[in-house]
């Protein structure tokens, strides 16, 4: 992608101050969207712009200025498919990160990334901008949902479980080495789905296989309604009926083209209330703060000054 040098600049927005180094990371996640939007057309694989990102897309043509990251969905369908296309279809030293392939998983949340390491060589800065930060975009999984209130209850019982036992294991965690509440809940999950837990297996990965599978359980039902299973589980009332995503449009985003649902007033009011459109600032660029941080005790232990461009 071609970016012209004011893009980089500094600029004030909504009474918002955006860095230049965040506009060098808004690029590079735009190029790894384009890539995803790339492989996504050549096997056929529908996505669409979501939550914070589709939010910018209607709001502000763009990122919300405050915002330091691109968020995707996929429906259960085309997110499996894109899982067995994707890897090989990335650069070199590019990742798809998922939970559920990876033996040592570090989060619930599916990315593509550019590097998994920061980088501050020459070559590596060329290609990406001047940015040496580790930058991706997130991709969430649409799900279909009960619609009996009595079956959703169970329904979010169960995932709440699931992701409450994942939370509490690390990657080499054996069931047996598990505190009595998670053994307690992975007992229930095995009671409830009549299923087996390998006991020579470390836990956390197995579990997320498990709620994976208790996400996609009302896809083949007809259910009305679809949402973001991890999401769901605090917020139940974020249930979007599926059709709002039968058709996209494109809008633009930045100097992209994005895959907007038509039902995208529904889906914006549904998370994030009726004044959608009104600007409310939350906290600014957690991503970048703590990567930051990290660079800035690095070149600290070198005796080295932080390069003004990363500033």
């Amino acid at each position: 992608m071609h970016f012209d040098e004011a893009f980089f600049a500094g600029e004030e927005k909504l009474g918002f101050y955006i860095r230049p180094i965040m506009k060098r990371m808004w690029a590079v996640e735009m190029e790894v969207l384009s890539v995803i939007a790339e492989i996504c057309d050549k096997y056929g694989i529908r996505w669409f712009i979501d939550s914070g990102s589709l939010l910018g897309t209607i709001r502000h043509q763009g990122f919300i200025p405050w915002d330091d990251d691109v968020d995707i969905s996929m429906m259960r369908s085309d997110f499996n498919r894109f899982l067995q296309v994707a890897p090989a279809e990335l650069p070199d030293g590019w990742r798809l990160f998922n939970g559920s392939q990876d033996q040592s998983p570090t989060g619930i949340i599916t990315r593509v990334i550019n590097t998994e390491t920061v980088r501050i060589d020459p070559e590596f800065l060329s290609r990406n901008h001047g940015c040496p930060y580790i930058m991706g975009v997130d991709i969430f999984v649409l799900d279909a949902v009960p619609d009996d209130p009595e079956e959703d209850e169970i329904f979010r019982a169960l995932l709440t479980m699931a992701y409450d036992v994942f939370g509490k294991t690390d990657n080499s965690m054996m069931l047996r080495d598990c505190a009595p509440d998670v053994k307690e809940e992975v007992d229930q999950l095995r009671a409830a789905l009549d299923v087996d837990i390998d006991s020579s297996l470390p836990i956390k990965r197995q579990i997320l296989v498990l709620a994976d599978q208790i996400a996609a359980i009302y896809n083949d039902t007809g259910a009305e309604n679809v949402t973001i299973e991890p999401f769901y589980v605090n917020r139940p009332e974020v249930r979007i009926p599926a059709s709002c995503y039968d058709e996209t449009v494109e809008m633009s985003f930045e100097s992209m083209r994005v895959p907007v649902p038509t039902g995208y007033a529904t889906i914006l009011r549904t998370w994030y209330g009726e004044n959608y459109m009104t600007p409310v600032q939350s906290n600014p660029h957690p991503a970048l703060d703590e990567s930051e941080r990290r660079l800035r005790e690095y070149y600290k232990q070198k005796g080295m000054e932080f390069p003004k461009e990363f500033e």
